[in-house]
């Protein structure tokens, strides 16, 4: 009977450590986890302002592209003042009132 009972003692005795082997696998899985939900919490927060910088960068691009097209819209009209002024210029210098209905040579360096 003793030979059972020292069987069963070993049987037990290894029970035990597998139980505590487990109990200690599943604390470092627990703990690796909620490192791995930290990590994923960080990312999606980057992402978040990533994407928040995006929509104020485009912002930003759209604004200055509504800039320079009433830049050039406003040099286009200048332009035009000055064309306008070679020919009243041109009428006051020749006296010829076919002035007004020459447009000078200018090269702009752009095309509409």
């Amino acid at each position: 009977m003793q030979g059972l009972s020292s069987g069963m003692v070993e049987a037990i005795d290894r029970i035990n450590r597998i139980v505590e082997q487990n109990a200690a696998a599943t604390q470092q899985m627990t703990a690796s986890s909620g490192r791995v939900t930290t990590a994923i919490e960080a990312t999606a927060d980057a992402a978040q302002e990533n994407s928040a910088s995006s929509e104020e960068v485009s912002a930003s691009v759209e604004e200055m592209s509504a800039q320079v097209q009433e830049v050039l819209a406003a040099s286009q009209s200048l332009t035009e003042t000055a064309d306008d002024l070679e020919r009243t210029m041109a009428l006051f210098k020749t006296g010829d009132a076919t002035a007004f209905t020459k447009a000078p040579s200018r090269s702009t360096g752009s095309a509409n």
